[in-house]
């Protein structure tokens, strides 16, 4: 009777739960109707599968970000964990004071740094012009000063003088030129020589142009304005010649000053000796002279006396350095 009860509990107690699976079926308790197992679809031969699940394709540089992340983080932890210590604490000072230092020395720099030229051509000081870093140095005013002189003349530049140039600090309210400005201050103070066109009459230099084509320009021109359209020949009168010389800048000649210097009347002392039966009204009229000039030029002489033979009169006759003649 024992053996009977002991069944009839265990008939009583819920049988264990198996975990579900796939293709398992729930365990039967006492009362239950046993569940019916799905049917199976099966695919017959040569129809058409069942889709696949697509695979998702992974960006490899996020795959290789992943993979190799933690190796990233690593530092930043350390760095996270070193801020917490008073080391840390102590190398920030001392790099914010390092940056202060450099910011401190790169300000007074830029304070007292150079931002002009002050020019000098031999000893003689010209001004001060800004100057602005990679634009303007002494090598480029020294260009520009020899190309626009050489273009002027139109011959070669030999300077007797040296363009410096000492880089200063000019302040706001400092007195400065512009570089043209500066550039004509140049060409106006420095000495130099060129090898110029002289024109010598009778032996006896006269003018000194730059250069030979100058020269043979202000000779045509003189010959021409004599001539005046005629069809005759015309040669200068004295002998005329042209020579290449060393020159200095000051004893250069413009094509005016020269023509005024060959073309117009000089004025000259002369002495005329006193012949028979001269008289001073005829002495200044052959001379181009008017009575009262002569007599002014000669004071020592009464104009009631009468001249005597061999006695020497300044006279000033206008006669031009160069004149022309026709040689028909």
């Amino acid at each position: 009777m024992y053996e009977r009860a002991r069944q009839s509990d265990a008939r009583r107690q819920p049988s264990p739960v198996r975990p579900a699976g796939r293709n398992t079926i729930p365990p039967v308790r006492h009362g239950q109707s046993r569940p019916v197992r799905p049917p199976v679809r099966r695919v017959a031969a040569g129809s058409v599968p069942m889709p696949k699940r697509p695979k998702v394709k992974r960006d490899i540089t996020l795959l290789i970000f992943e993979k190799i992340g933690w190796v990233a983080r690593l530092p930043v932890n350390a760095f996270k964990n070193f801020k917490r210590t008073r080391r840390y604490r102590e190398i920030s000072l001392a790099v914010f004071g390092l940056f202060v230092i450099v910011a401190s020395i790169f300000a007074i720099s830029s304070a007292f740094a150079p931002n002009a030229l002050s020019v000098y051509v031999g000893d003689q000081n010209l001004g001060i012009v800004r100057w602005e870093v990679g634009e303007i140095d002494i090598s480029y005013i020294e260009t520009h000063t020899m190309t626009r002189l050489q273009s002027q003349f139109a011959t070669e530049i030999y300077p007797l003088q040296d363009i410096t140039a000492r880089p200063v600090r000019a302040g706001r309210n400092a007195e400065t030129v512009s570089f043209g400005t500066m550039i004509t201050a140049v060409e106006n103070a420095l000495e130099f020589y060129v090898y110029a066109s002289v024109i010598s009459v009778n032996g006896s230099e006269a003018v000194a142009l730059p250069n030979f084509a100058a020269a043979m320009a202000l000779l045509d021109g003189i010959i021409y304005t004599h001539a005046n359209g005629s069809s005759a020949h015309y040669d200068f009168a004295q002998n005329v010649i042209v020579n290449t010389v060393r020159t200095h800048k000051n004893d250069l000649h413009s094509h005016a000053q020269a023509l005024n210097i060959l073309t117009a009347p000089r004025i000259t002392h002369e002495v005329h000796i006193v012949g028979s039966g001269d008289r001073l009204y005829n002495i200044a009229r052959s001379n181009g002279m008017s009575l009262s000039a002569l007599l002014a030029l000669n004071p020592n002489i009464d104009p009631d006396a009468l001249l005597r033979e061999g006695t020497a009169i300044l006279v000033t006759p206008n006669v031009p350095i160069l004149t022309v003649r026709s040689i028909n």
